[in-house]
């Protein structure tokens, strides 16, 4: 029989074997959600082809499932073509594996079988370092864990569960951390989106000569359905974990003799999302929102003088959060 038939023949038993596997597989597999209590440090590893890489690098844009595994555990061989097709599935919705292989061997016996499952994703060598360890506890093999793009460890699988179970809970956690594990990724769409759903203005209220003050307002209008942070965001407990963008004014171009005061930032207001599957209030801006900007003025204005003022947001829907927008607005000061 050829190599090629071996390989082949190999994977066809792999295959049976892990369907018996998992027929076994209780329906609610054992899962221990750990939030908030563990973080993936962010050291150098050496990858298991001998190149340095720090280790948050490797992780991806939403959710990443990190695997640890040694070759002689038979249940971490017989998964290999399972994370495959997991990878190669879920890698387009920001989604990956990361594999650990826990060094018992000699790494060239692990570099056979990752060639002979034609593994797409990354593997690292365990460099027993005590934070990793103390992230990822080294239980029986094999084990998964459900790491968020920042680093924090979400969950921790006893033993790494079926594919339905994997799949079932990253689509929970891509639920539950919605506002930032859809973010898409990219600047091309970083302005587009973001000014399709919100307009912005910008009009003088009042002032115009020496002494006196001067009131811009600034107004954000949301499309319907849309919502953006507020200027201190409030996040619920439900989105623990989640970093906010605020709303904000950066450094304010005035000309000359004109002098930004203060700014007056409007209360935020409830918005009814689902992103944990049941209603949350969320404090947002949304609808048509003013922003008041007061100016002293030290001297009389003239034709030429033109305030600028940059804002940034991010702006959400009911089932995203788009990527930041950074826009500046100007206006005349006189009309």
């Amino acid at each position: 029989m050829s190599s090629h038939a071996t390989r082949t023949s190999l994977r066809v038993f792999r295959r049976t074997l892990l369907a018996v596997l998992l027929a076994a597989v209780p329906s609610a597999t054992p899962a221990q959600v750990v939030t908030d209590t563990a973080v993936v440090p962010d050291i150098v590893v050496e990858a298991i082809d001998g190149d340095s890489v720090r280790l948050h690098a490797l992780l991806a844009p939403k959710l990443t499932l990190i695997v640890k595994w040694s070759t002689w555990c038979v249940g971490c061989i017989i998964e290999m073509p399972f994370l495959k097709e997991f990878d190669e599935k879920w890698r387009p919705r920001g989604v990956h594996v990361v594999s650990i292989f826990e060094q018992d061997t000699a790494v060239g016996k692990a570099q056979t079988i990752i060639r002979e499952n034609e593994l797409p994703y990354p593997v690292i060598l365990d460099p027993k370092n005590a934070e990793l360890t103390g992230a990822l506890p080294g239980l029986s093999l094999p084990n998964g864990y459900i790491v968020k793009a920042d680093g924090k460890v979400v969950i921790r699988y006893v033993p790494t569960p079926n594919v339905f179970s994997i799949e079932n809970q990253i689509q929970y956690f891509l639920d539950r951390y919605k506002l930032a594990a859809s973010t898409p990724v990219g600047e091309e769409q970083d302005a587009s989106r973001g000014l399709d759903v919100v307009t912005i203005g910008l009009r003088v209220a009042e002032g115009g000569t020496a002494g006196q003050s001067m009131v811009l307002h600034l107004t954000m209008d949301h499309a319907d359905g849309i919502h953006t942070w507020p200027h201190e965001p409030v996040v619920p407990e439900e989105f623990r974990g989640v970093s906010p963008r605020a709303t904000g004014i950066g450094r304010i171009g005035s000309p000359q003799g004109v002098i930004v005061d203060h700014i007056d930032w409007p209360p935020p207001v409830p918005v009814s999302v689902q992103y944990t599957g049941y209603p949350v209030d969320l404090p947002s801006y949304t609808g048509v929102t003013t922003v008041a900007v007061h100016l002293t003025l030290k001297r009389d204005l003239v034709e030429s003088d033109t305030v600028r003022v940059p804002l940034s947001y991010q702006a959400c829907d009911a089932e995203i959060c788009y990527p930041p927008v950074r826009v500046e607005v100007k206006s005349p000061l006189l009309e």
